[in-house]
């Protein structure tokens, strides 16, 4: 279920053959979030899911900042029959400051 570098680098590329959802808390989403995620907060989804507007053949791409919450809110997505997800690893991600970049995908 992790992400294949080629993917994210397409992701990197082109963000709209993609949806990017970010599992922390609210509050760690509005501290800083990658430009165009949504927030679907692993502790939150139970009483989100039936209100998601992710279509679900999309591609989603889900992160957090330790690797912990992404895992189990990759699971709770496929367990709703959302058919393409995968998760970001946290090493390859950077949050610097309230901001979070992609990290060298060489």
């Amino acid at each position: 279920m992790e992400i294949e570098v080629e993917l994210l680098s397409a992701y990197i590329q082109d963000q709209s053959q993609f949806v990017l959802v970010d599992a922390r808390t609210v509050e760690e989403f509005e501290a800083g979030h990658i430009d165009g995620a949504i927030n679907i907060p692993l502790g939150d989804f139970d009483e989100m899911s039936e209100h998601l507007t992710l279509k679900r053949d999309e591609v989603v791409l889900v992160y957090c900042k330790s690797g912990t919450r992404v895992k189990k809110l990759a699971n709770k997505l496929s367990a709703a029959d959302y058919k393409r997800v995968s998760v970001i690893p946290s090493h390859q991600l950077k949050f610097i400051d309230g901001e979070i970049i992609f990290a060298s995908l060489e």
